[in-house]
């Protein structure tokens, strides 16, 4: 009886020690998660950033799909515009063509010039637009609303033609960060969902072992106390205590392992 008293009491205490290892503290996989918490959303700041960054170059873009379905670059589209409006504008001027004269006014534009008394500054389409309300001659019988609207659509767009191709460029640049930066995010996101799973996976494995320690625990103390009534009847009250203890631990656990479950 006593051997097996000591077998019991063995069994008992090894029993004692998985319970602890579901509740223990943080692990390495807990704090690799945190790392690729942090790493997640300093991408997701640089992504947002980025597209904001995207969104406001491109507010100022003229480029679209046309009804074919293709694309056409902001370069292209100011192009069109440009020579559209000039077309539409050589109807109303007498004195000189303004499709023709648009590469030229584009340069003074661009460097600034000074033409007939008239100082252009560089890059300043009201100053242009001054200069031309001198230099072009509307012709007779045309409504000079509609030729008024169409010079400064003119200007507008020789300003477009010098100032925005380089949107198209720079939207390449913005466009190769973003996808950089969105694989890394999706890649972080990735590890971090395969890590999760990980340590779920431990986290129930322990948790089970938790339980299943903590029930032959309990099934170690009643054996004792059926076997050896007598030998035990002084810390009986300890061993249920224990027991009461190991009960509680079950019934969190089988809480927590729902949660994974």
């Amino acid at each position: 009886m006593n051997k097996k008293l000591r077998v019991l009491s063995l069994a008992m205490s090894l029993a004692l020690v998985g319970p602890s290892l579901a509740f223990g503290a943080e692990g390495d996989l807990d704090l690799r998660i945190k790392a690729l918490d942090r790493e997640i959303s300093e991408l997701e700041s640089q992504v947002e950033a980025i597209e904001e960054t995207f969104s406001k170059v491109n507010k100022s873009s003229r480029a679209y799909v046309n009804k074919a379905g293709r694309f056409v670059s902001n370069k292209e589209a100011t192009s069109q515009r440009l020579l559209d409006v000039s077309g539409k504008l050589d109807e109303y001027v007498a004195n000189v063509t303004p499709s023709l004269e648009q590469p030229m006014l584009g340069v003074y534009f661009l460097n600034g010039a000074n033409l007939n008394g008239v100082n252009i500054r560089a890059k300043n389409a009201n100053d242009l637009y001054k200069y031309l309300k001198g230099y072009f001659v509307m012709k007779e019988g045309k409504d000079k609303q509609a030729y008024d609207a169409l010079l400064a659509e003119y200007v507008n767009a020789i300003s477009d033609s010098v100032m925005m191709p380089n949107i198209d460029a720079a939207n390449d640049v913005i466009f190769d960060q973003v996808k950089e930066k969105r694989y890394a995010l999706e890649l972080a996101r990735a590890k971090r969902r395969r890590l999760v799973m990980i340590r779920d996976r431990s986290k129930i494995d322990n948790l089970k072992r938790a339980i299943s320690d903590a029930e032959t625990t309990i099934a170690a103390c009643k054996q004792l106390i059926d076997l050896a009534p007598n030998k035990v009847a002084d810390v009986r009250d300890k061993l249920d205590t224990l027991m009461a203890n190991q009960e509680n631990l079950i019934r969190k656990g089988r809480v927590l392992l729902a949660k994974y479950e």
